[in-house]
């Protein structure tokens, strides 16, 4: 069975139990983060519900968007959700969560090229894609560094207002403990 499958058939018995639940005793959760609070956060598994729990945020709290290695290029798609989630939504602060042992320290241009090779893409797409891969994998060497590169390029952006909060912090997938990143 396909997982979509799997999961078709987990809904089913899901929203007659708890779906409604949330529907009728949750009203008041609404499309706008209620802390007014923006995470751009890893697609690392370890860090799904962990990660919202170990920071004391419940449904509706925060728009957390989800990336690889939570890297944030000045103009690509995270950005465009982040400024949406400032200016449709209500946020006024963004805190950039990384972890330790992302996977995206290990990755690069090159393993993923070789990867897609071993999967049937054609060289010449990938020929065609590679300066876009090598600056977004290769610039990724540490959680750390990147958690400050991310908030620097988002304290420096030339559409997020200067009152919207940015920090960064690092996360241990294992335990949920936070460290907060200072930066400049």
């Amino acid at each position: 069975m396909a997982m979509i499958d799997a999961i078709m058939k987990a809904n089913k018995a899901y929203v007659p139990s708890k779906g409604m639940k949330y529907a009728k005793e949750d009203p008041a959760v609404a499309k706008l983060p209620a802390k007014h609070l923006a995470i751009v956060t890893c697609m690392d598994t370890r860090l799904v519900n962990m990660m919202e729990n170990a920071m004391g945020l419940q449904r509706g709290d925060a728009n957390v968007i989800k990336v690889a290695g939570n890297v944030i290029e000045p103009f690509g798609d995270v950005m465009r959700s982040i400024l949406v989630s400032v200016y449709e939504l209500g946020a006024n602060e963004v805190i950039v969560v990384g972890h330790d042992g992302c996977g995206m320290e290990k990755t690069t241009a090159a393993s993923l090229a070789d990867k897609m090779k071993q999967r049937g893409i054609d060289a010449e797409a990938i020929a065609d894609v590679y300066a876009t891969l090598e600056r977004w994998a290769d610039s990724f060497t540490c959680a750390h560094l990147n958690v400050e590169k991310a908030v620097q390029v988002l304290r420096a952006h030339p559409l997020l207002p200067k009152d919207v909060s940015i920090s960064g912090c690092i996360m241990n997938p294992a335990t949920g403990e936070l460290t907060k990143v200072d930066t400049i």
